[in-house]
């Protein structure tokens, strides 16, 4: 999968993405079930735990 300007879309972005719902500064409509997100780890550029 890729951007739209064509870079890779790796792990490291789903982590920010996640890490962003999960912060309680950042509001947005569509947070249920973010909240049990704790300790994410990127494993490789394609794998998140």
């Amino acid at each position: 999968m890729k951007w739209h300007d064509g870079k890779p879309f790796t792990a490291e972005d789903v982590k920010f993405t996640l890490e962003l719902l999960v912060d309680p500064n950042f509001r947005s409509w569509r947070k249920t079930g973010h909240e049990f997100v704790r300790d994410l780890t990127v494993v490789s550029p394609t794998e998140i735990t």
